[in-house]
């Protein structure tokens, strides 16, 4: 199978698994998603910069880039959101089995077929992808307004600045 067949099927049967998926769960994913695209793609660009890794083959017209950002890396997103949201450290598991699993099987194969090369250990890979997946699970913590009450719990809901505060003559008048 030729390099371009293979990068065009990496962008677009995953994006068709998502028939299989609630349309609830679609539209409540889809922004971290787009979150996981947009910083992928910065993480990729800046490694591509600092000469971290090399593309030799793209799906047409991507220049650069990965076709997995486009197609793989959002859709799996999703799916282990809707699987594992709420619970961290189940999201993490498999966040890091399917990030070992990127970072020493699939990484290596693009690097033997030629569409990518690699300059740094796959070590680094997976360190890097455990780190995008916190960012992005904090993301979609922060987009569900979840940080909110969290916050409120760490700030006493008391604490006031001083301009709001009943000024202490005023109650000393009234008891007078």
């Amino acid at each position: 199978m030729s390099t371009q067949m293979v990068a065009w099927s990496v962008i677009i049967i995953p994006w068709l698994t998502l028939f299989f998926m609630k349309k609830e769960d679609v539209k409540r994913f889809m922004p971290v998603a787009l979150f996981a695209i947009v910083s992928s793609t910065i993480i990729y660009e800046s490694g591509i910069t600092f000469k971290m890794w090399s593309t030799r083959e793209t799906a047409y017209p991507l220049s650069q880039m990965l076709p997995s950002i486009y197609g793989a890396f959002p859709v799996l997103t999703m799916w282990v959101f809707k699987f594992t949201y709420d619970r961290f450290w189940p999201y993490l598991a498999t966040n890091a089995v399917l990030d070992f699993v990127w970072a020493y099987a699939i990484f290596p194969s693009f690097v033997t077929s030629g569409i990518l090369v690699f300059f740094k250990s796959s070590l680094y890979a997976f360190i890097l992808t455990v780190c995008h997946a916190i960012l992005v699970y904090g993301y979609q913590i922060w987009q569900e307004d979840k940080l909110v009450p969290a916050v409120r719990r760490i700030f006493s809901p008391r604490i006031q600045p001083a301009a709001t505060k009943p000024s202490l003559r005023n109650k000393r008048d009234k008891t007078d």
